[in-house]
């Protein structure tokens, strides 16, 4: 004698899976018994679908453990599911010219970087309109004489603008080439809207990140980099030494710190000005700068001096290195302005376990440029290393 309410799925004749919703109310006689039933069932397949679309989009958006592309990529694969259709887009349109960026599809047969003529593809409908469409049977429809339709044969179609930052991006669409046989409803439109203007906003901050990212790059570069040779700044190149040391004492793995000069520098800035001194600077610079690997670092970390650190490298082959840079200064770094020959002094040393902080082996270095200074210049001079071993 109670109404009953139960939910149930079904295949109808049409070959359509239905999710229904049926309720049986008692009929009541003149003496207050039960002698039959209403039964009304209803057809709640459109609502309970868009119930779990909207909680797994939901789930999808907010959780932190996928990234931006992951994100987009699971959306287009929920909306394939939730539209029954087996290919999801997202293009980017710069003028005439329609771009996959993002795209599911059976076996990844559409591959972003894919490119077309924006009039060949449905979206140019899409982007006219300003709005969301939709067709499940493109050949009795408007979409019959559109060129994607004979050239891709597709008869199923709903897609929506994109907009970043309110500025059309492109488009978000879902596709196939079998007629849908449960045609669109009110509530895929509103899907399909909610997936873009998500999209949307999604790629608008993750521009604004990398935006962030760049400027920060930038700032670091600014604050890490000397502004005249454009190598790293002294404070830059300590930094990278102190991980050097850190590399060393758990490796064990030496590697060698050298000292150099140029020769004779605040006579060129007497004679010849700072501006020819600076141009010298930025030479020297160049010059060493292009004769290294990217594991070596090289830094200035005073007015006419700098300092390298040879990765990697003991003593022995360190000073083979530094003697063909010495000579390639010789070569290499000369002003037709200058009365004089640029050359340089390299004083060198190798880590070793005494070594806690990169300054004790910058002493060292130190000491052995001082004595290439004092014995002639021009020279590299290795820190504790006989007099006989000393080249000029």
């Amino acid at each position: 004698g109670q109404r009953s309410t139960s939910e149930m799925g079904m295949h109808f004749p049409d070959g359509i899976f239905r999710e229904c919703q049926m309720d049986c109310n008692p009929r009541f006689n003149d003496t207050g018994g039960v002698d039959g039933l209403v039964v009304v069932i209803s057809d709640i397949t459109d609502r309970k679908k868009t119930e779990r679309t909207l909680a797994e989009l939901y789930a999808i958006t907010s959780t932190r453990e996928l990234g931006h592309e992951d994100k987009i990529a699971e959306i287009l694969r929920l909306g394939c599911g939730h539209f029954d259709l087996p290919v999801g887009i997202i293009s980017h349109v710069i003028d005439e010219s329609y771009t996959i960026t993002h795209a599911h599809s059976p076996g990844n047969t559409v591959q972003p970087g894919q490119s077309f003529e924006l009039q060949d593809t449905y979206c140019t409908l899409t982007l006219q309109a300003d709005e969301p469409i939709a067709t499940g049977h493109a050949g009795q429809s408007e979409f019959a004489g559109h060129p994607c339709y004979k050239l891709f044969d597709i008869e199923t179609y709903i897609g929506a603008p994109l907009l970043v930052d309110g500025i059309v991006h492109g488009t978000i669409n879902f596709t196939g080439r079998d007629i849908r046989k449960r045609p669109f409803t009110s509530a895929d439109v509103q899907i399909i809207r909610q997936f873009a203007d998500w999209i949307g906003h999604e790629i608008a901050r993750q521009r604004d990140h990398q935006a962030l990212m760049d400027a920060k790059i930038r700032m670091e570069r600014i604050a890490s980099i000397d502004d005249l040779t454009r190598i790293l700044n002294r404070r830059a190149f300590l930094e990278n030494a102190a991980t050097e040391i850190q590399r060393f004492r758990r490796s064990n793995q030496a590697f060698t710190a050298v000292m150099m000069d140029i020769d004779h520098f605040k006579s060129i800035n007497d004679q010849h000005g700072h501006a020819a001194g600076d141009d010298i600077l930025k030479l020297f610079a160049r010059t060493i700068a292009r004769k290294l690997r990217a594991v070596d670092v090289f830094g200035r970390v005073g007015g006419e001096e700098f300092c390298l650190i040879l990765s990697g490298t003991g003593l022995e082959d360190a000073f083979r290195v530094c003697e063909r840079l010495r000579k390639k200064i010789v070569r290499d770094c000369q002003d037709p302005r200058l009365s004089q020959v640029v050359t340089c002094s390299m004083g060198l040393a190798v880590s070793s376990g005494e070594d806690v902080e990169f300054s004790s082996l910058m002493q060292k270095a130190d000491t052995a440029l001082y004595e290439a200074k004092m014995t002639g210049r021009n020279k590299c001079v290795m820190h504790g290393a006989s007099p006989e071993s000393i080249a000029v």
